[in-house]
């Protein structure tokens, strides 16, 4: 039986999860793995399906509650959510303010997890060597190529709500880093800020509830359609699986790069922001902007070994 502190412990490990997911590079199941409760996360979501539904008219909502452990679910959802709205708000300033020491952060919580995701791989065995190759190919294809034409469209914004949030039930690999590579990621870092434009002011008004709408009913889907099947290839299939999204984030750490140039407008926000085709370029600008670059960077490799010190204690 939890008590009034194991509840705002819960809320705030969701909170944590919930930052996790909005900076690239971390995943929000490291967090639930380190903070000790991803084996009732996993089995949790995993039990929800249509049988929820039949029992809550069997049961009532009070025994169906109790029996689908959805305490410990609005517990964790609502410190990841409070997350979202806050967290997001700052990122999505940064990377109007800041783009490239934004990226450069990112750019080293990625490489610094690569290595402690593949140390969970016995490297001899060929098959995960070539897992991993598979993984580094696709994203690299998929990176370099130029983003479909429906990547501003509804449809594909709940597609990638349902590709991000398998995610999170994935140690090692960011949500948002998905979306990144998807091209929704400041889409939808925008639908959460909450500044004006014009006056800075905070307001909930400012809040894009569509996007967000759209985007939260691909998350459900992805929820109760891919949990189990993602738990049962973990538990069949854990170091290939492993090998794949390492290889996967080798293969992508080039959408990260810092320093691009904007070769022609793919399509434009109903607020204005535009989105563009770019490619990697050589750094340039003063010798101050790439030392802070680097340093951002290096802070990011630092947390990610932080928290994995931590995990081991």
């Amino acid at each position: 039986m939890r008590t009034a502190g194991d509840w705002a412990r819960l809320v705030a490990k969701g909170f944590a999860m919930g930052t996790a997911d909005i900076v690239p590079g971390v995943s929000g199941g490291t967090i639930a793995f380190i903070t000790g409760i991803y084996s009732e996360l996993i089995s949790t979501i995993a039990g929800l399906g249509p049988s929820t539904v039949a029992d809550l008219f069997k049961l009532g909502i009070v025994e169906t509650w109790k029996k689908y452990n959805l305490s410990f679910l609005t517990a964790l959802v609502g410190g990841i959510l409070t997350a979202v709205v806050l967290i997001s708000n700052v990122v999505h300033s940064l990377q109007d303010t800041h783009p490239k020491e934004l990226n450069g952060f990112f750019m080293g919580l990625v490489i610094a997890s690569i290595p402690l995701i593949a140390r969970s791989i016995n490297k001899k065995k060929l098959t995960n060597l070539l897992m991993l190759a598979i993984g580094g190919a696709v994203a690299f294809y998929i990176t370099s190529r130029e983003p479909i034409a429906g990547m501003n469209s509804y449809w594909y914004l709940a597609l990638t709500g349902a590709i991000a949030i398998c995610a999170m039930i994935l140690p090692g690999i960011s949500g948002s880093f998905l979306l990144i590579i998807l091209g929704t990621y400041s889409r939808i870092t925008g639908a959460f800020d909450l500044r004006d434009e014009t006056t800075e002011i905070l307001s909930l008004d400012n809040l894009e509830l569509t996007n967000i709408v759209v985007f939260a009913s691909g998350v459900v889907l992805g929820l109760l359609l891919f949990t189990r099947g993602v738990k049962k290839i973990l538990d069949l299939y854990y170091e290939q699986t492993l090998s794949v999204l390492v290889g996967f984030m080798i293969g992508a750490l080039g959408v990260l790069w810092p320093w691009k140039k904007n070769l022609r407008v793919l399509f434009e926000h109903s607020d204005g922001r535009k989105e563009y085709l770019t490619e990697n370029i050589a750094p340039y600008g003063e010798t101050v902007e790439i030392a802070v670059v680097c340093g951002v960077a290096l802070l990011g490799a630092v947390i990610v070994t932080g928290l994995d010190k931590l995990s081991r204690r």
